[in-house]
C-alpha cells in the first residue's frame, strides 16, 4: 500500500519558507506563556530566533532539574538514564553505572548544567533541521553571548548523516560534541528498506489486518483525547515518564495546523487504536508522536503496522527517516543504519569550574557511554 505525498513539487526555498512557517507556528502557543500547558512536563521559556535566514525555535532554561529530557540535560544525564539502565543486562555493569549517576548528579547540578539555551528546539525527542549547513551561526552565537552571558549554548539532535557539514561547522566556532543516544537511519542511499523482508511482512500484516488506515483530514475532533492516551500507553507507561508529555489541546496545535502530519489505525467499529504524527523538514521526517493501544495482545501487530506506515511514508517522500532511539533490533532488521546523536555545546565563555565540568561530561560520553551503546545497541 502507498500513501499520497502531501508535499510535490516543491523547490528548495519553497521548504525554507515551509520551515519557516512551521516554526513560527509551532512556537506560538509557547511563546509569552509557561510551557505546561502543552507539555505537562516541560518547564521552558521558548522565543524563536533567525539565523541565515532560517527561523529557528530556542528554549532557555535555569534550573528546572525534573523537566523532560528534551529541555533539562540533567534529565537527560542522570534521571533518564536510570529509566535506560534496565536494558542493560550485564548486572555488575548496571549497578556500577547506576552508582555513577547517583555520585556525579550534584555536581552537575553544582556546575549550573541545565542554565542553557538551545536552539531549534522543538521540545521534542528528536529535532529536524532544514537544509542548513550554519549560515549565520557565528554571528548568532555572537549575540547568544550578548544576551545569554551566563548559558551555555546548544543544538541538539545532531548526527554525522543528516547534519555532518553543520557539526564540522559548529566545531570551528568551538562547540564540543557531546554524545546523547544512537539513533536510527531509514534512507534509500544507505539501505533499500522497503525491500527487507520485515519491512515486507509488515506491510502484508497491515494488507490482512482488519484496520483501516486514517489519513491526517480524517482525525477528528474527537480522536485528540485518544491520540493522548495512545502516546501515554507507549512512551509514559511503557518506556519512561520522562519522555515529553503531550497534552489534548497541544495535539489539537499540531493537527489543525498540520504540524504534524497525522495517520492512523481504526478498528472495525471507528476506534482509533493506533497513531504516528510526523514531523517534516526538507532535509529530514522525524516521528516524535507513536501510540497504540499496549491492552491488545501482541499478535494484532499495531506497532509493526504503524512503523510500516512511518518507513512507506519516508520512501514515498523521497526523504530520510530519523527514527529516533530504542527498539534497537526491531529497526535494525528492517534496514534502520546506526548513527551516535551529538548534542553541541559551546561553553569557551562560562566560569572554569563549569567549562571543567561541560568537558567532563564530553570525556566521560565518549570515553564510556559510546561503546556502551554501541554495544548493546541501545
Amino acid at each position: 500500500m502507498r500513501l499520497r505525498p502531501t508535499i510535490l513539487n516543491l523547490t528548495e526555498s519553497d521548504f525554507i519558507m515551509n520551515f519557516n512557517e512551521k516554526s513560527k507556528r509551532y512556537c506560538e502557543p509557547f511563546i509569552g506563556g509557561p510551557s505546561q500547558p502543552w507539555m505537562n512536563n516541560v518547564d521552558t521559556t521558548m522565543t524563536t530566533t533567525n539565523i541565515g535566514g532560517s527561523i529557528f525555535p530556542v528554549t532557555r532554561n535555569e534550573t528546572e532539574y525534573s523537566s523532560s529530557y528534551v529541555c533539562s540535560p540533567y534529565n537527560a544525564l542522570i534521571t533518564y538514564s536510570q529509566d535506560e539502565l534496565i536494558k542493560i543486562k550485564n548486572r555488575p555493569l548496571r549497578v556500577c553505572l547506576s552508582l555513577l549517576l547517583k555520585t556525579i548528579g550534584g555536581s552537575l547540578k553544582a556546575g549550573k548544567i541545565n542554565q542553557i539555551v538551545c536552539i531549534n528546539n522543538f521540545l521534542l525527542s528528536t529535532n529536524p533541521y532544514p537544509h542548513w549547513q550554519g549560515s549565520g551561526a557565528q554571528e548568532h552565537l555572537k549575540q547568544c553571548l550578548i544576551l545569554f552571558p551566563e548559558h551555555a549554548v546548544m543544538y541538539r539532535s545532531l548526527n554525522h548523516h543528516t547534519n555532518d557539514a553543520l557539526i564540522q561547522h559548529l566545531k570551528t566556532l568551538g562547540f564540543i560534541m557531546a554524545p546523547s543516544r544512537q539513533v536510527y537511519i531509514f534512507d534509500a542511499a544507505l539501505c533499500d528498506y522497503m525491500k527487507r523482508n520485515n519491512t515486507q511482512n509488515d506491510r502484508r500484516a497491515l494488507a490482512k489486518s482488519n484496520y483501516h488506515v486514517v489519513t491526517h483530514e480524517e482525525i477528528t475532533h474527537e480522536d485528540y483525547l485518544v491520540i493522548v492516551k495512545l502516546y501515554n500507553q507507549l512512551y509514559l507507561e511503557k518506556y519512561s515518564q520522562h519522555n515529553p508529555q503531550f497534552s489534548e489541546k497541544l495535539i489539537r496545535h499540531w493537527h489543525e495546523n498540520k504540524l504534524l502530519t497525522m495517520i492512523g489505525l481504526r478498528d472495525n467499529t471507528g476506534v482509533l487504536q493506533g497513531i504516528v504524527g510526523l514531523f517534516e523538514s526538507d532535509a529530514v521526517i522525524t516521528a516524535p508522536l507513536v501510540g497504540y493501544n499496549t491492552a491488545l495482545p501482541s499478535q494484532n501487530a499495531l506497532y509493526r503496522m504503524l512503523i510500516y506506515l512511518i518507513l512507506n511514508y519516508s520512501d514515498t517522500e523521497k526523504r530520510c527517516l530519523n527514527l529516533s532511539s530504542g527498539a534497537s533490533e526491531f529497526k535494525l532488521l528492517r534496514g534502520g543504519q546506526p548513527f551516535i546523536e551529538y548534542s553541541a555545546v559551546y561553553i569557551q565563555h562560562l566560569p572554569r569550574f563549569r567549562q571543567a565540568m561541560w568537558r567532563g561530561v564530553h570525556w566521560l560520553l565518549n570515553s564510556l557511554f559510546v561503546p556502551i551503546v554501541k554495544r548493546y545497541q541501545l
